[in-house]
């Protein structure tokens, strides 16, 4: 049997973050916050992070000089080169890894190399958030809303990718429209029609921390994997790849409702949480190792509500999303972590896909 106590001990600490964070009764002159909404999609679009806030009594800085931006100028050159360097060593170690499975090397040697492009996948990662230069994310932004019966603790992210348009035209948006259109390319492993109900195949083009995408009949509370497009609104059953937290690995689960919004340019699908499906078992959900048969069952954390879209334009793309942690948001160093991670590894995922880059 697994252990619980660490879980145990995690919502615990949350509960006890939570009281404290929350036992302060609001002033009543504080504007109220609003629950996230959903952003409207459009050719219009604001490409950059924001700027971190200001301490209080901190004062603003003045604007940047000549030399100054100068000097900016050359620093993200140089991040930019980097950036590509890191993106041409991470397909190289995957690639590497691809090869390792094929020749059927060891298994110390095939977790080695999953190890190394993993690695290499962070610093990439790592270095276009830095930069910039393609894919911009703006802060990811806590939102609290206090109620008599409970406590909402929401955390919303954005991020917008853009196209060299003269290098790239409208292929781009064709790929990512053709990619995101189809419920069976979302996750990383793929349920099978007719299996076992956790029976998965490996997916090579899916979203890698996405581990569960699986449409499920809302009559019959059975995975539907046959169903492959958002003509029709059915719940999905999503897993999404968590960090290691007190020695588990966590998932967080949910069941969300696509509505395809707009089928031309920009191209708009939005989804939303609904309730878990009546006679509905979840399958259990695993990472899945490039070693053979090597799988690790994660802990599931169901979320409380989410809400986000994609918004799909001639030579960008934005993505958005909005979660309730509830108690646990209280740690917020483990949700923005995780928002962040997620929004950056779908950005650079279906960027990927747009330019082709994919090792």
């Amino acid at each position: 049997m697994r252990p619980h106590w660490r879980l145990a001990a995690w919502l615990g600490l949350s509960l006890v973050l939570a009281s404290t964070a929350f036992g302060q009764p609001a002033k009543n002159d504080a504007p109220k916050p609003e629950r996230p909404k959903l952003p409207v999609c459009d050719e219009k679009f604001e490409f950059g992070k924001e700027p971190e806030p200001r301490k209080e009594g901190e004062k603003p800085k003045p604007p940047p000089t000549a030399e100054e931006i100068e000097k900016q100028k050359q620093a993200l050159a140089r991040c930019v080169t980097d950036l590509d360097a890191s993106r041409t060593a991470y397909a190289d170690a995957q690639r590497s890894l691809a090869k390792s499975v094929t020749d059927k090397d060891a298994n110390a040697v095939i977790e080695k190399a999953e190890k190394a492009a993993a690695a290499a996948r962070t610093k990439y990662l790592e270095k276009m958030d830095a930069c910039s230069s393609a894919c911009a994310i703006r802060r990811v932004k806590q939102i609290k809303i206090a109620s008599p019966e409970k406590t909402e603790l929401w955390y919303e992210s954005e991020g917008t990718c853009v196209f060299d348009e003269a290098k790239f035209g409208k292929t781009a948006f064709d790929k990512i429209v053709k990619f995101l259109s189809q419920t069976d390319n979302y996750a990383a492993y793929k349920a099978v029609p007719g299996g076992a109900a956790d029976a998965r195949t490996f997916n090579p083009n899916g979203l890698r921390n996405l581990l569960e995408f699986v449409p499920v009949d809302p009559e019959e509370g059975i995975q539907r994997p046959e169903w492959k497009t958002f003509d029709k609104k059915f719940p999905v059953f999503i897993a999404v790849l968590g960090p290691t937290f007190l020695g588990e690995t966590i998932s967080t689960n949910y069941f969300i409702e696509n509505t395809l919004k707009s089928e031309k340019m920009p191209w708009h699908l939005e989804f939303k949480s609904v309730p878990k499906v009546a006679g509905f078992k979840a399958p259990k959900v695993y990472v899945h190792s490039s070693v053979p048969k090597k799988r690790e069952e994660t802990r599931p954390f169901t979320l409380n509500s989410v809400l986000g879209s994609w918004c799909v334009r001639k030579n960008s793309f934005t993505y958005y999303t909005a979660a309730d942690f509830g108690a646990a948001g209280a740690i917020s160093s483990f949700t923005t972590t995780l928002a962040k991670s997620v929004l950056l590894e779908t950005l650079a995922h279906v960027y990927e896909i747009g330019i082709e880059a994919k090792p």
